[in-house]
């Protein structure tokens, strides 16, 4: 009753509030500018945007409105105070506020009510001020909040009442307090605690005292669940004992090894069950430290009177931990994983791991070991997941990981998967007392060769995961590898492997192969061809990476049709062909990262690949061209973001953009802007050469007579036909060049006329001899070159001058050539006799078109249509032909 009757007042007050705050300005009110403050728009809504604040240099909350505010950031101001009507003006804006930080103040208070109007609440932080203490209402209406941070601050308690409705809390971080007693079952025992409480930070503190609270409960519906329990850099820490009794604790920190010599911390340990219990070194003291782990070590945790006390994984990391001695970790129930890595270890005793039942695990990386130790079996283990001893010191010859003394059973003759990498081996042998080993790893451990022995016994391993990588292997060790028939997983990258034919039949025998990774491969510059190498196997991903590849062929990959995963990244390749994975429908994944690929044609290349997921084509030598636009257009069409929908995931593609001389996003480039441009300019230079082609025709017809005259001018010039003198009358062979329009009526008058009257006159007048093209063109000749010929040889150009003349466009040619004369001065306009013959009834002819006949029209002679008349005309012509 009380609850609801506390939300109808809440909400009546944000009602209140929201009228009061209905005219704000987006950008804010002048008192949240003069504080500073700036204010901005976040992504991902358009209607009703949200906004982040943050202000700086603020002594005081300002009193003004907001528009509304998802993310508050008051850190690093000067402010001494939270009142509780700080946000009244603004209630309504903060009311969607999910972040609220006011860390690194000053804030020596915080009043009752302060954050009533922060209903949507999740992460508050009040860290790195100068609070003493809390009020039982200050964080009265934080119904969902999750995270509270009040880390290093002057806190010596939290009332119980300040928390007890904080009913979601998830993560409370106390560290760095001044606490001396702290009660454990106040916050956390079930009748009590925040219900969702995961994480609790009680780090750094000093002479604190951590005991159970009387209201705390263990077994039945008390038992409890956390992800993490910090208790790092607790110096003179008591605890009481089976402090976290009933407790599931997944991740349990502690920051110094020592510390758990204390009975208090062993004892409170007891009857739980600690999933990771993690020991690191803190403090400069520490670090002067040289710890040898002993049987003693973690006796607390094996308390007889207690059987429920269990602890999953240890890890000692950082703990200056020297050697490991024998029984250190026996009868420690339900320890699986032992991570001892990143110390100084030199030695460990074989009977170091004794009597720990449930042993899967074994992490000794990254010490000071300088052999392969002999660690004694458990007879009560069934089979450790792994041993890790990569990194260390060990120099030896060759690798002895199963050879024991007698009456000494190794525990790697029970090992599943063992890691040696970074050790140093000469060479290597398999042994064949690890007979339950799945996985070995001896990559970077400098093997030059492998001596085998017997190799027929390798084929009673079972090893499935193989690592050499990155050693000085020069060749694929193919005399052994068809013994191991259960190999999956084959890793060779790293080395200096000379390809050859011989490296084809390498992996015929290993029917269950799925992986294969090389890089460095030598001699192979010329194109890559596995598909003999892995033709009829069940090779699923497949890694060529730096292997100095140029090009692949289209049958690469024809042999390989259960390909789920490729990778070609970093080399040399410049294209694919389109057919290349006409095989490969089920490939998934592709990456042709960092290669010299500049065009890319995806819709044929990757028209088979109906089941690709992922392809990686980013660092290549794409150029923001129109070229690329196909790929930017296959890129969008099947780009997604999330697993579920069935495309294609891309990474970030990018090409140069010569303008900026950058790399930007293939997609956000824009390719319409930039070839637009390139098709205008493309376009105008087509139109530009058609125009000047149309006007150079144009040209070319209007002077194509000239043209003709001119070159059979010079073609004549050049042969035989001499030059002739000028300005002397007895070296023309005709007295005028007759030019009418062929087979007319023109031509009719010619001959019935004008020959009889010029060539045979009557009476004793003197003949005259004209050329008429129809007679005396020599045959076979060019009827232009015969042209352009009689013209020389002709002192007068006689044009019979008709309607039909002007349109005609031999007798156009003819003028043409008469004109070039002119221009050449080889005859003079006086040259020109014009014989117009004007039919009864027409109007005169218009020469326009033929600007040579207007130069004499004064000139004309006209043929009279009365017969009286035609004697004196012949006379007229008789005259200008004997000029």
């Amino acid at each position: 009753m009380y609850m609801c009757s506390d939300m109808y007042v809440r909400l009546l007050f944000l009602i209140v509030c929201a009228k009061l705050s209905s005219s704000y300005k987006v950008s804010g009110s002048p008192t949240w500018r003069s504080s500073n403050c700036s204010m901005l728009k976040l992504p991902g809504r358009d209607i009703n945007p949200l906004y982040k604040v943050r202000c700086f240099g603020m002594s005081v909350i300002p009193t003004g409105t907001l528009p509304p505010v998802e993310i508050m950031d008051l850190s690093g101001n000067s402010l001494t105070q939270i009142e509780s009507r700080s946000f009244q003006f603004c209630c309504a804006s903060v009311s969607y506020t999910t972040w609220l930080s006011f860390a690194n103040n000053f804030l020596t208070k915080v009043g009752n009510g302060s954050f009533d109007c922060f209903v949507s609440l999740k992460n508050l932080s009040l860290q790195l001020n100068s609070l003493v203490q809390l009020e039982a209402g200050t964080f009265h209406g934080l119904y969902g909040l999750e995270t509270l941070l009040l880390k290093s601050n002057l806190f010596k308690e939290i009332p119980y009442e300040s928390l007890k409705r904080l009913d979601n809390l998830e993560t409370l971080d106390l560290s760095g307090n001044s606490f001396r007693s702290f009660a454990f079952g106040d916050y956390f025992s079930q009748k009590n605690k925040p219900r969702s409480l995961k994480k609790l930070y009680l780090a750094d503190m000093d002479d604190l005292n951590i005991h159970k609270s009387p209201e705390s409960c263990c077994g039945g519906s008390c038992r409890t669940y956390y992800e993490v329990l910090d208790f790092r850099q607790l110096y003179n820490v008591k605890m009481d004992t089976e402090l976290f009794r009933c407790y599931h604790i997944d991740n349990l920190y502690f920051s110094d090894f020592p510390m758990l010599y204390e009975p208090s911390i062993l004892d409170a340990l007891r009857c739980s069950h600690v999933n990771n219990l993690h020991v690191n070194m803190g403090g400069e003291q520490a670090k002067q430290r040289h710890i040898h782990l002993t049987d003693a070590s973690f006796k607390g945790l094996t308390y007889q009177s207690c059987n429920e006390t269990i602890v999953r994984r240890i890890g000692l990391n950082f703990a200056q931990v020297t050697e490991v001695r024998k029984f250190v970790f026996s009868n420690i129930k339900g320890l699986e994983y032992i991570d001892l890595s990143k110390n100084q270890i030199h030695r460990v005793d074989p009977e170091a791991f004794a009597n720990v039942d449930n042993l899967r695990g074994i992490n000794i990386s990254h010490n000071n070991l300088q052999s392969v130790p002999m660690i004694k079996y458990t007879y009560n283990v069934t089979l450790i997941e792994y041993i890790d001893l990569s990194w260390n010191k060990i120099f030896q010859d060759k690798i002895s990981i199963g050879i024991a003394p007698k009456r000494f059973k190794s525990i790697y003759s029970q090992t599943k998967s063992v890691v040696l990498a970074g050790s140093w081996f000469t060479y290597a042998f398999a042994d064949y007392g690890v007979s339950a080993l799945e996985s070995l790893n001896i990559s970077h451990c400098k093997i030059g060769w492998f001596d085998l022995g017997h190799m027929s016994q390798l084929s009673a391993l079972r090893l499935r995961v193989m690592d050499v990588s990155y050693n000085n292997l020069l060749e694929i060790p193919i005399d052994w590898l068809k013994y191991l028939h259960h190999l999956e997983y084959f890793d060779f990258s790293g080395n200096h492997v000379v390809y050859n034919d011989e490296v084809n039949n390498a992996f015929k025998h290993h029917v269950n192969l799925t992986c294969i990774k090389f890089n460095q491969v030598l001699n192979i510059e010329q194109g890559l061809n596995t598909g003999i190498m892995f033709s009829g196997l069940m090779v699923k991903q497949l890694y060529f990476i730096r292997s100095n590849i140029r090009s692949i062929s289209s049958s690469a990959f024809t042999g390989s049709v259960h390909l789920r995963l490729l990778d070609v990244s970093y080399n040399k390749i410049t294209g694919l062909e389109k057919n290349i994975f006409q095989t490969n429908h089920l490939l998934e994944e592709l990456n042709l990262r960092g290669n010299q690929i500049r065009v890319l044609d995806p819709p044929n290349t990757f028209s088979s690949l109906v089941n690709l997921r992922s392809l990686d084509i980013e660092n290549n030598r794409f150029l923001c061209n129109c070229d690329i636009i196909p790929l930017q257009q296959w890129i969008i069409d099947n780009l997604y973001l999330t697993v579920g929908r069935s495309r294609i995931l891309l990474r970030n593609v990018t090409c140069f953009l010569h303008s900026s001389r950058s790399y930007v996003d293939i997609i956000e480039w824009d390719s319409e802007a930039l070839c637009w441009k390139k098709a205008t300019k493309i376009v105008g230079i087509v139109l530009g050469c058609l125009l000047l082609s149309t006007a150079c025709a144009v040209f070319g017809f209007s002077v194509r007579f000239q043209a003709l005259f001119w070159y059979e001018m010079i073609k004549s010039k050049l042969s035989y036909h001499k030059a002739l003198p000028r300005n002397r009358s007895d070296v023309y062979e005709y007295q005028a060049y007759l030019s009418c329009v062929p087979d007319s009526v023109d031509e009719a008058w010619v001959v019935r006329q004008l020959l009889c009257a010029i060539e045979n006159p009557p009476y004793e007048l003197t003949p005259m001899k004209l050329c008429f093209p129809s007679r005396d063109f020599k045959p076979g000749c060019p009827k232009m070159v015969s042209a352009a010929n009689n013209l020389r040889l002709s002192k007068h150009a006689l044009v019979i001058l008709s309607k039909d003349y002007v349109a005609n466009s031999w007798t156009r040619f003819e003028l043409s050539m008469v004109s070039e004369m002119w221009r050449n001065s080889e005859r003079s306009a006086e040259s020109l006799i014009v014989v117009y013959l004007k039919r009864h009834g027409e109007s005169l002819v218009g020469v326009e078109r033929l600007p040579v006949l207007g130069v004499r029209r004064n000139a004309w002679l006209v043929w009279p249509t009365d017969v009286a008349d035609r004697p004196s005309f012949w006379m007229k012509l008789r005259r200008s032909l004997a000029k």
